[in-house]
C-alpha cells in the first residue's frame, strides 16, 4: 500500500514504531542484523543503507567490520556470537532483544490478543553476564512494555530518572488496570520501581559496547513514549533528560508543530519548549521540568484554582500572538492535563501538535468542555469553572 505525497508521487506509508527507535543509527553505520520475524530490517534501512542480514550461508560475504550488531530475539550458538563480536569495531554496539517469559504483562497480552503477547520466537536472554565473555560492557537495558516486537513504551532501567519520567509520561495514554499499576509504581522509591518494572516488562533490549567502551553519550535515549494511534514518537534524551526528540509519522504535523513553537518562542511566551533542531520528521525540543497535572486527583477548590491559572496563561498566549485580523495562535488541545507543574508552580504547556491560527474562543471553549466532563453531574461547580474561564477573557488588556 502507498500514499500520495503533496507533490503527487507515491511514497511508502510510515512503519509502526519498534525497538529500533531506541538506537541512534547513523547514516554511515554498518549494521549486522540477525533477524527474528519482525520488521527491524526495514526500520534499520530507513536509517542506513549498510544493513547486512546474517545467515549461516552468508557469513563469508559479511563486511569485516561493523558498527552495530542487532540480535532480534533469537538464540545464537556460542561460536556464532563470538564470530559476530569479532567483527565489531572498538566501541561498536551489540543490541539484543530478549523475552521475559515470566512477565505477567506478557501473559495478559496473550490472553487479550495484543501484539507481542503470543510471540513465541523471543527465547533469548538479555546480554548480562555473558557480556564479559564477549568483551562487551552492558550500558543500557530497556524495558520494552506492551510488546517486544513493536514496543509502544520503553525506558532504560539503568536510569532511575528516565524510567520515572517515561512511566509518568505514558500515563496520558494508559488507563484501566495498567494505568493504576503505573500510578502505584511511581509512588515507590526509584530503585524499587525499576526492579519491579524489570520483572513485569514483557521484554528487554540490552545495548552493550565493545571494549574499550566510549564515554556515555550525554544525549543518549533513556525512554520512549507513544501509543499505537499516535502521530509521533517521543524520545527522552539525557540522564536526567535534557531534551525531547519527536519522530513524526506525518511530516506535515512535525512542520506545523515546529512552526507553531517557533512563533511562540518569538512572542516571548516562556511556558513552551524551544525548537533546538528541525530535521523534518525528527525535531528536537528543549526539556521542560515538572510533572503533568493529575486532574483526576484535584478536589473542587483545586480544580477551580488551576482553571483560573490556566485561563490566565491562555490569555497571555493570545495577547502575545494576536494579529491585526483578530486571529491568535490556537493550541488545539488546551486542557489541564497538558499543564506541567511543580507543586503549586506552573512550569509549562505540553502537546502543540494541533496548533494553528484561529479564533481566540477555540481554546477557551475546548478548555471549558474538558472541565465540565471532569465532574459531569455538578452544576454548581460548572458555574464556578465557567466563571473562571470567562473572567480571564473579560479582564481589561
Amino acid at each position: 500500500m502507498t500514499t500520495a505525497s503533496s507533490a503527487g508521487e507515491q511514497v511508502a506509508p510510515p512503519l509502526a514504531v519498534t525497538w529500533v527507535d531506541l538506537l541512534d543509527v547513523a547514516p554511515d553505520d554498518v549494521v549486522l542484523l540477525v533477524p527474528g520475524t519482525g520488521d527491524a530490517e526495514q526500520h534499520l534501512r530507513r536509517r542506513t543503507p549498510h544493513v547486512h542480514v546474517v545467515r549461516d550461508a552468508d557469513a563469508p560475504h559479511l563486511p569485516p567490520r561493523a558498527d552495530l550488531v542487532c540480535v532480534d530475539g533469537v538464540r545464537l550458538p556460542p561460536a556464532q556470537r563470538r564470530a559476530l563480536r569479532d567483527r565489531l569495531v572498538p566501541g561498536g554496539r551489540w543490541a539484543q532483544v530478549a523475552d521475559n517469559r515470566l512477565s505477567p504483562l506478557r501473559a495478559l497480552d496473550a490472553l487479550r490478543g495484543r501484539p507481542g503477547g503470543d510471540d513465541a520466537r523471543l527465547r533469548a536472554t538479555p546480554v548480562g553476564r555473558r557480556a564479559r565473555g564477549l568483551d562487551l560492557r552492558s550500558v543500557q537495558v530497556f524495558a520494552l512494555l506492551r510488546s517486544t516486537s513493536s514496543p509502544v513504551t520503553a525506558c532504560d532501567l539503568r536510569s532511575d530518572t528516565g524510567t520515572a519520567l517515561t512511566v509518568e509520561a505514558s500515563l496520558t495514554h494508559v488507563g484501566g488496570r495498567r494505568g493504576r499499576a503505573l500510578h502505584a509504581l511511581l509512588r515507590l522509591p526509584g530503585r524499587v520501581m525499576v526492579v519491579l518494572l524489570a520483572m513485569l516488562t514483557p521484554g528487554w533490549l540490552t545495548v552493550a559496547h565493545a571494549l574499550p567502551a566510549p564515554e556515555p553519550d550525554p544525549r543518549r535515549i533513556v525512554g520512549k513514549v507513544a501509543n499505537r494511534d499516535s502521530v509521533q514518537v517521543k524520545l527522552l534524551r539525557g540522564d536526567p533528560p535534557r531534551e525531547i526528540e519527536k519522530v513524526y509519522l506525518d511530516p506535515a504535523q512535525g512542520a506545523a508543530e515546529a512552526a507553531a513553537l517557533a512563533e511562540v518562542g518569538r512572542s516571548g511566551f516562556t511556558l513552551a519548549a524551544a525548537v533546538l533542531a528541525d530535521e523534518g520528521t525528527r525535531v528536537r525540543y528543549s526539556w521542560l521540568a515538572g510533572h503533568p497535572l493529575e486532574v483526576a486527583a484535584l478536589d473542587d477548590e483545586q480544580l477551580v484554582d488551576w482553571t483560573a491559572r490556566a485561563a490566565a496563561v491562555l490569555d497571555d498566549l493570545q495577547q502575545r500572538t494576536r494579529r491585526d485580523d483578530g486571529s491568535v495562535l490556537v493550541h488545539g488541545d488546551f486542557w489541564l492535563g497538558n499543564l506541567l507543574v511543580d507543586g503549586d508552580r506552573l512550569c509549562g504547556v505540553l502537546d502543540w501538535t494541533d496548533a494553528h491560527r484561529g479564533s481566540p474562543q477555540t481554546d477557551r471553549e475546548f478548555l471549558l468542555a474538558t472541565l465540565l466532563a471532569v465532574r459531569p453531574d455538578d452544576p454548581a461547580l460548572h458555574r464556578r469553572l465557567r466563571a473562571a474561564v470567562v473572567r480571564s477573557a473579560e479582564e481589561p488588556r
